[in-house]
């Protein structure tokens, strides 16, 4: 697997998805700070010197939709596993902390038969807190306390968990809504201009959300989640 870390960097998924045409074999692209990333619905990934920014190519899960919620679940899990913190997830790609802070989000894109996953990380606290107002939802760290940090070997011990503890479709919309921080609560999913109010009973056979209202049970594919 190929691995390239860079000090600085506009961004990780940029610079992966202008390379990928010319690549045969998998790719890590890593860095210690990123100036220019990405987010979900085309915002901005703010990151400073205690976020890990990284993207990788990676085959699609059996379901193609259902990529990006398998490895919230496998970043959940490997948390858990080597780090000893327990995470949750917040359709369609955040991973909170159980206060309902946001600590890591994923972002894909297609690359041929390949997928390209862009991840960023709030290890430690920010120099500045900072709210995504459009979303209300505030941004928090994995630790408390700061530590020496190998990003380049972090990113890569992440990356091979993920390719290594690849999940089938069944098991990742099982696992992810055992990790859903709302599930069976009452949400509002807001798409465009419109709002539904409703139940978070899970994700479908192809990570669409399933919201309960008073008559019916709607299936959102697009739109982020308030609670």
């Amino acid at each position: 697997m190929n691995h390239l870390h860079f000090k600085t960097i506009q961004s990780t998924q940029d610079y992966l998805r202008q390379q990928e045409a010319n690549k045969a074999e998998d790719t890590i692209i890593s860095c210690d700070q990123q100036t220019q990333g990405h987010g979900q619905r085309s915002n901005k990934w703010d990151a400073d010197e205690n976020t890990l920014c990284l993207s990788f190519t990676l085959e699609p899960n059996e379901q193609l939709s259902l990529t990006s919620l398998e490895v919230g679940v496998l970043l959940t899990q490997y948390f858990s596993q080597n780090h000893a913190i327990e995470l949750k997830l917040k359709w369609p790609n955040d991973i909170l902390t159980s206060n309902r802070e946001k600590v890591a989000g994923i972002l894909i894109h297609n690359a041929n038969d390949r997928l390209i996953v862009g991840v960023g990380i709030n290890y430690f606290k920010r120099k500045q807190k900072v709210i995504n107002d459009k979303y209300h939802l505030e941004y928090g760290h994995l630790f408390e306390k700061s530590f020496e940090l190998d990003k380049m070997h972090e990113a890569h011990k992440i990356v091979t968990f993920i390719k290594k503890n690849r999940i089938s479709a069944t098991d990742v919309i099982q696992k992810w809504n055992n990790h859903c921080i709302h599930l069976n609560q009452k949400i509002s999913l807001v798409e465009s201009e419109l709002t539904t109010q409703g139940e978070f009973i899970g994700i479908g056979a192809a990570g669409e959300a399933l919201i309960k209202t008073s008559n019916k049970i709607n299936k959102f594919y697009t739109g982020s989640i308030r609670f």
